[in-house]
């Protein structure tokens, strides 16, 4: 039983007794049981004992029953002498430093009572499912069910129906998911005597193109109930409706993709009995109340998550009938392809036009080229068609929204699939699909859309960095990229134009314009609803920078296109057409054809051939075709198929033009894809599907090979051009494929990584080494940042809630109670969403930018389907609330914003949420923020604005705090002392200093930083120098011209007497346009740049020159760094010198490698320990790695300074590189025998 940290809940139940003491942990989700087979290799002599590990579903008597319902584990520990120390040691270790708090208190423990009947006898199924989703909760739930419950719910059912019913047990649910600890009975009674609550089903008028689905997730020991979903729905729901249809994913405990057994040292780790159980699930079919659900089918997306659709007979259709009413696909010999073609019949679609029969003819491919592979000619035309632009015109007014009629859609009709472009010299109502885009024969005659071609932003990855990287673009463009955009992030804190562009961008809300609202004087930074979105917009694009290195590419230099086909063949091979809307919001604004070189790929690319650098040229005849990449329809071979094999049935394409990204070589010759030969049978049955569904989750190796490609491509000398990485880009293309194919690739022990580098994240048990590539550099720098969000979260750095006395007028109280009550409904509906997501608050529902999710929902395309959807349900209410604001007015088109009737209800719906001592949830009165922005103008008697309310905050403080007679005659005695030596540079401030007098509490503030954070090895004038230099050069201070030989007279005049009295001193005052505080924040912005620390010229100001050393400049930048994202996001100096926050202890866990191990530091634990300890300054502990696969290994853990944590990576990387790896299975060319 292995478990991690972050798999407890973060509190702990301890009970001491006389003879013993009882810890209780309680699990977050189910555990994993593994047993341990040790194995002795034969060779080399001497070999290690090496472990295989074998999951089990129970163990000790203890049934998979007993595991798949159990939340907390019990510990016992005797109270003896010799076990006397060893609770505390356990609860230090966990309270001090894995942020767990410990509760000391009496427990009782009872015998579970005889149960009562298995479940009320309730006759809705709605009812009977919500029931099973409670009880699908463990232990915590079933050992409270009991008949006066029952007994409840079977009355409640008589009296108010079904629904009601399912919806009391869900947001008991809802409870237990935020604390396991709920006395069901007490909340049920409860949620029922909750006045303000309507319960029964929402109320939504969602797009018809939304359903909610029910779903359980089947794992090896036991099956979860969810709520029921909303998901966009598929031509089967829309012909069947979603009643009688289940969602059905197979993960792990933890609701991680289940994966099979891995050989090592010859054995195999079969998990035979996990694997078992899915098959069991698909054949057997799951039993719900009287419905029995089989299984159906299951598309290419679901698939890759390890998911597929069953089916519950409604008397009616059976899942026989529906697949025979899919179409026909008896020309299907591979399980495998015919499980994929009857998966488009459950891609997201939306229908447009009908009866499409006579209008929709299929008409030959374009082919050329030969494929000395395949042993054909390419395809040119592969997934691609035409439309007419009236037919198109048609589809597009049947879509939701669409300003304009799209260039290219991605369409499903009948068993067609693929993309169609818009052909102007089509005429009439036509479509004309491609032979290769025709699959099946299907019955159903409807346009269905899945996407269409739109404005779309391009945002970089790790595949596309390392590839770029090696391709010769230098490693400081990207770093530049990232450091430009999180500067971008801290400023939405520092100045109110940027907060207004970063909600526009990521919280766009119909009803809360923000760009008026600040004109209107709503100071957007300050504001405590609309900072919280800024922290949440901050918080989840650091992370995904960090993560995957997500960085955004300016709209002007890249975009994500469709991919389409060159009908005229003006294009020649090697050239593009791209045309784009210039502004990706506004998209009625002008367009813009590109012409010059341009760098294009798709995802996934692995291989250095994938990505490819093109001619964009101007063709006039293709000026109707925009925001798409046009490729030729002619040439040695597709454009499109030479990276990563990729073709024009809807791939999106990375479009870059910005120059530095533009690679100086030639492009590399793109890789030939074979076509692995599918496996067959003489006639596919359900049973053969089953098998290779089974089959496809056992041996799913997709995310496994692209994680051993970017390891390889990392560590590799010649990274993405090594053997080991073109063979890895081969096996991703045949894993992609393998749900097409049913040919599943594995890794060889040479592709396999045996260290990661840290940019990937790797778990504990993993071996880490220190990137010193690019994405190590980037991800280093981001997660530093990163925990200084989370230092400011822990710190509880919130913006006070309070009223703006603008926004509360006199005839508001007439509209009070009535306000409470859309409140109350507007916030319940909120927090139902939040409480089925896990959304942990209102900012990240509201903005869209959610951290954090159920832990079965944090798959990255489950992830990007909740957020669609979410943003969905904000909508509809944020709608339905709206039209509640104006329904008594006649609506709102028909009364003035600026009525007063109008202004004191939204004055009312303000106040009843701001001056609630209680609420947490600001978001409602925004909902009608443009009313808001009316009544500040109309109330405000003139409109206060700051631009940077933040940085005249940071001034505010820099004159209370540094400004004291104590403070400046200390600083001034201070720079006396160090002006002894008489440097040049020393006389250079004397000289600005003297003059500048206000700026002496930035000189104070400079050396106490300096101070705090231990920049000893900078003399502590230098930076004040380099601070003068800077604002001569950005425009706060005068050029003084060169420095005078000696002493100044106004220094001498500040250092006799007092500077609050100096009145005789020269004194220059900044731009009237600038503060201290917009100095401090843009010179520690600078500071904090790589400019600045890889500049390798002198800082020169007033005939003197400073050169720092460049470990000192990469020292101040680090700290500068750390500090500047500080103080934009706490806007509090305090917080960036208080030496609590500075030397913040951090912890450190880092597993040592087999070698390393084994020749330096098995045997003299304690000398590498204490050794560590004493050149680090951080606490180490090394023990041996225990519960693992494979040779034996330790673990290293740390804990302290980021400083001292940094000095334990550097000196963890020497180990490694002094015992570097010598491959354990091979010697002299020879396998390794046992």
């Amino acid at each position: 039983m292995n478990i991690n940290y972050n798999d407890l809940e973060k509190y702990i139940l301890v009970t001491e007794k006389k003879t013993e003491t009882s810890v209780y942990l309680f699990l977050k989700h189910r555990v994993k049981i593994s047993r341990a087979f040790h194995i002795w290799p034969t060779w080399p002599p001497g070999a290690e004992q090496q472990t295989v590990w074998t999951r089990r579903t129970s163990f000790l008597g203890c049934p998979a029953e007993v595991l798949g319902n159990a939340s907390c584990l019990k510990f016992v520990i005797s109270n003896e002498s010799r076990w006397n120390n060893i609770t505390h040691q356990i609860l230090s270790r966990l309270c001090g430093r894995c942020g767990f708090r410990a509760h000391y208190l009496f427990t009782c423990e009872e015998r579970a009572t005889p149960a009562p009947p298995a479940e009320p006898r309730l006759h809705g199924f709605a009812g009977v499912y919500a029931m099973q989703v409670l009880l699908s909760r463990g232990f915590s739930a079933r050992d409270q069910m009991q008949s006066g419950l029952y007994l409840k719910l079977e009355k409640l059912e008589r009296e108010e129906g079904e629904d009601v019913v399912a919806d009391v047990l869900y947001r008991i649910v809802h409870i237990m998911d935020q604390n396991r600890f709920v006395d069901i009975s007490k909340a049920f009674d409860g949620i029922l005597s909750t006045s303000d609550v309507k319960l029964g089903p929402q109320e939504m008028s969602l797009p018809a193109t939304l359903r909610f689905v029910r779903r359980v997730i089947v794992t090896p020991t036991t099956l979860f109930f969810l709520e029921p979903e909303i998901m966009f729905e598929n031509r089967m729901l829309r012909d069947y409706g979603e009643e009688f249809f289940l969602r059905v994913s197979f993960l792990d405990e933890g609701f991680q993709k289940l994966q099979g057994g891995i050989e090592i040292l010859g054995f195999v780790d079969l998990e035979e009995a996990i694997f078992t159980r899915v098959k069991d699930v698909l054949n057997m079919g799951l039993r719900v109340g009287e419905r029995h659900y089989r299984f159906l089918a299951a598309s290419n997306s679901q698939l890759r998550q390890h998911g597929v659709w069953f089916f519950a007979g409604d008397g009616k259709n059976t899942v026989e009938s529906i697949r025979a009413g899919m179409g026909d696909f008896s020309g299907c010999r591979c399980p495998a392809t015919y499980l994929s073609r009857m998966g488009q019949c459950f891609s997201t679609t939306e229908p447009t036009v009908t009866d499409v029969g006579n209008k929709a003819f299929e008409i030959s491919d374009i082919t050329g080229g030969y494929d000395p592979v395949n042993c054909k000619p390419f395809c040119f035309s592969d997934g691609i068609g035409k439309i007419s632009e009236d037919l198109a015109r048609k589809v597009s007014h049947k879509t939701a929204e669409n300003q304009r009629v799209p260039s290219a859609y991605q369409i499903r009709y009948a068993g067609v699939k693929g993309m169609l472009a818009v052909d102007p010299t089509l005429q009439g109502e036509v479509m004309q699909y491609r032979s290769s885009m025709n699959k099946f024969w299907s019955p159903y005659d409807v346009i269905e859309i899945c996407t269409t071609s739109h404005p779309g932003r391009l945002f970089l990855n790790r595949q596309v960095i390392t590839i770029l990287c090696q391709l010769g673009v230098p490693d400081m463009v990207f770093q530049e990229l990232q450091e430009q955009r999180l500067f971008e992030l801290a400023d939405m804190f520092l100045l109110e134009t940027s907060a207004a562009e970063a909600l526009t961008q990521r919280a766009q809300m119909k009803g809360t314009p923000y760009k008026r609202l600040l004109k209107m004087g709503v100071q957007l930074t300050t504001e405590p609803f609309f900072h919280s979105m800024l922290q949440k917009i901050y918080k989840s694009s650091v992370g995904e920078i960090k993560r995957r290195a997500r960085i955004g590419i300016p709209p002007e230099y890249g975009r994500i296109m469709l991919g389409v086909l060159d009908e005229t063949g003006t294009l020649e091979y090697g050239q593009v057409f791209i045309q784009y809307t210039e502004d990706i919001i506004n998209q009625d604004c002008r367009f813009q054809v590109l012409e010059g070189e341009v760098v294009v790929t798709r995802s996934p690319c692995v291989h250095p051939g994938d990505v490819r650098k093109l001619q964009a040229i101007d063709v006039p005849g293709l000026h109707h075709m925009v925001d798409v990449i046009v490729f030729p329809s002619k040439g040695p071979r597709p454009r499109p198929n030479e990276m990563s094999g990729g073709d024009l049935d809807g791939d999106d394409y990375f479009v870059t033009w910005l120059p530095d990204l533009i690679f100086n070589r030639a492009n590399e010759p793109p890789m030939y894809f074979r076509s692995p030969k599918k496996r067959e049978v003489p006639s596919v049955t359900i049973n053969h599907l089953i098998d290779f569904i089974v089959d496809y989750i056992e041996n799913d190796r997709l995310g496994i090979i692209g994680n051993a490609h970017l390891a390889k491509a990392d560590t590799e000398e010649d990274g993405v051009f090594s053997d080991v990485c073109k063979r890895l880009a081969q096996k991703y293309s045949d894993a992609v494929d393998f749900p097409k194919t049913g040919v599943c690739p594995d890794l060889d022990k040479t592709e396999r990584p045996l260290e990661y580098p840290d940019f990937m994240g790797k778990s504990r048990d993993k071996t880490t080494r220190r990137s010193e590539r690019v994405l190590g550099k980037m991800f280093r720098e981001c997660q530093m940042i990163e925990n200084v969000c989370s230092q400011v979260e822990r710190k509880g750095n919130v913006v006070r809630v309070r009223l703006d006395d603008d926004l509360v007028v006199g005839g508001h109280i007439s509209y009070v109670d009535q306000a409470r009550q859309s409140r109350d409904r507007y916030n319940d509906q909120l927090r139902s969403m939040m409480a089925q997501y896990g959304i942990e608050t209102e900012a990240e529902a509201v903005s869209g930018c959610i951290v954090k999710l159920h832990r079965h929902m944090e798959d990255r395309y489950e992830r990007y389907e909740i957020e669609r959807v979410a943003k969905v349900r904000i909508e509809d209410s944020r709608k339905r609330t709206r039209e509640d604001f104006f329904e008594e007015f006649g609506g709102e088109e028909a009364i003035e914003f600026h009525h007063p009737e109008v202004l004191g209800k939204a004055s009312a719906w303000y106040t009843v949420t701001y001056s609630d001592p209680d609420t947490k949830l600001l978001s409602f009165p925004w909902v009608i923020g443009d009313i808001l922005a009316t009544l500040k103008i109309t109330s405000a008697a003139r409109i206060v604005f700051s631009e940077c309310p933040v940085i005249d905050n940071i001034t505010r403080q820099l004159a209370s705090v540094y400004s004291s007679e104590d403070f400046i005659t200390a600083t001034l005695q201070a720079l006396s002392r160090h002006f002894v030596d008489r440097r040049r540079t020393d006389l250079v401030v004397q000289m600005y200093v003297g003059c500048y007098v206000n700026v002496l509490p930035l000189v104070a503030f400079l050396r106490q930083w300096m101070t705090e954070h231990k920049l000893t090895q900078v003399h502590n004038t230098d930076l004040v120098f380099i601070m003068l230099a800077y604002a001569v050069k950005a425009g706060y201070m005068v050029d003084l011209g060169d420095a005078p030989a000696g002493v100044t007279r106004e220094w001498l005049s500040l250092s006799r007497e007092n500077v609050c009295s100096a009145r005789t001193v020269v004194e220059y005052s900044f731009d009237n346009n600038c503060s201290l505080g917009e100095l401090l924040v843009e010179f520690f912005q600078y500071i904090s740049s790589h400019a600045f620390k890889e500049s390798t010229a002198s800082v020169m100001l007033g005939g003197a020159h400073v050169l720092l050393e460049e470990t000192s400049r990469q020292n101040i930048q680090i700290k500068a760094l750390r500090t500047y994202h500080m103080l934009s996001q706490t806007g509090d100096i305090r917080e960036v010198i208080d030496a609590e926050a500075v030397h913040a202890e951090e912890e450190f866990v880092a597993q040592i490698p087999p070698n390393v191990w084994r020749n330096h530091v098995k045997d003299r634990l304690t000398e590498v320990q204490q050794s560590i300890e004493q050149e680090t300054g951080a606490e180490v502990q090394v023990r041996r790695l225990t519960g693992i696969r494979g040779p034996a290994r330790g673990q290293l853990y740390a804990y302290g300074t980021m400083d001292s944590i940094r000095r334990v990576q550097l000196c963890m990387e020497r180990l490694i590189q002094q015992y570097n790896y010598r491959r354990p299975y091979r010697r002299g060319g020879r396998p390794f025998k046992f």
